[in-house]
């Protein structure tokens, strides 16, 4: 099965989703004008679409702090509700999604007007106690994995225009950067180059996290797209974006002839301190 990923859908402005999501326990809450809704343990399906920026509408939806807008948001705001899992697909409307899903077995409609103020559906929002079934389905319908950045490297080095040794693990420290790290307590506290980047360059030799000097090797998210001052939540820790490349002018260091951080770099701040690792996911949290 193929996966998309960040990066993918950065760029495409429109789509149909559907959430698979855990609840942990019982919990019963008040969901806007519908009034008091029971929630038992188990698999929650929840199916929209975006209009304009799809990774933007995922990545609230990851949020728990937010303003309760959609009748999703009262749910998800919850520590006991969790996104497990996401599936993107384009050419049949979310409409004919929940008309399909509906028709499945193992699944069944949790409230009526559930995610569907706006249209004429039934509800949007399904409860199902075999996601293999549902899984089918999509992949009939070519639906795909939607996959959140990650971290593939945590690298650092005590000396600056080296390479950096992938230690796999670290302590990110506010306003400071990578405990143990050349640049740490520098102007460019964080250092983040995405694998995809590396990767257009058809090196020569095999590439390693850290062989470029960053601090945080990425996957699956377009960083060089991301605005100055853009917060990313990458596993406990917030960073924001604060410079994308280095600018003109020479560079010193180069790994085997290249130098992909003058380019390819996005340099951040650290807001909140924890240590990250690889594995972490990375998410978009502020734009």
């Amino acid at each position: 099965m193929n996966h998309f990923v960040c990066s993918k859908y950065n760029r495409i402005l429109s789509g149909v989703y559907i959430l698979f999501i855990r609840v942990s326990q019982k919990k019963r809450i008040v969901v806007g004008s519908l009034g008091k809704i029971a929630f038992r343990k188990g698999t929650y399906l929840y199916i929209g679409r975006s209009k304009t920026n799809l990774a933007a509408r995922i990545a609230r939806h990851y949020r728990k702090k937010k303003r309760l807008f959609w009748h999703i948001d009262y749910l998800l705001s919850q520590k006991e509700a969790e996104i497990k899992e996401v599936w993107i697909g384009s050419g049949l409307t979310e409409c004919k999604l929940a008309q399909k899903i509906s028709l499945l077995p193992s699944s069944y409609l949790v409230k009526k007007g559930f995610g569907s103020s706006d249209c004429k559906c039934p509800g949007h929002l399904f409860c199902t106690n075999r996601k293999s079934e549902v899984r089918t389905l999509l992949k009939e319908m070519n639906f795909e994995k939607y996959v959140m950045g990650e971290v593939i490297g945590v690298c650092l080095s005590k000396e600056k225009e080296k390479p950096k040794n992938n230690v796999e693990r670290g302590y990110l420290k506010k306003g400071f950067g990578l405990v143990g790290d050349a640049h740490f307590g520098t102007e460019r506290e964080v250092s983040l180059l995405a694998i995809e980047d590396v990767k257009r360059k058809e090196l020569p030799f095999l590439f390693r996290p850290g062989n470029f000097a960053e601090n945080i090797t990425t996957q699956g998210i377009d960083i060089l797209s991301l605005p100055l001052r853009t917060r990313l939540k990458v596993g406990k820790t917030i960073l924001e974006v604060s410079q994308i490349g280095k600018g003109k002018g020479p560079h010193a260091y180069s790994y085997r002839g290249y130098s992909l951080l003058p380019k390819y770099g996005v340099f951040c701040k650290v807001v909140k301190s924890d240590w990250i690792k690889i594995g972490d996911r990375i998410e978009v949290i502020r734009k």
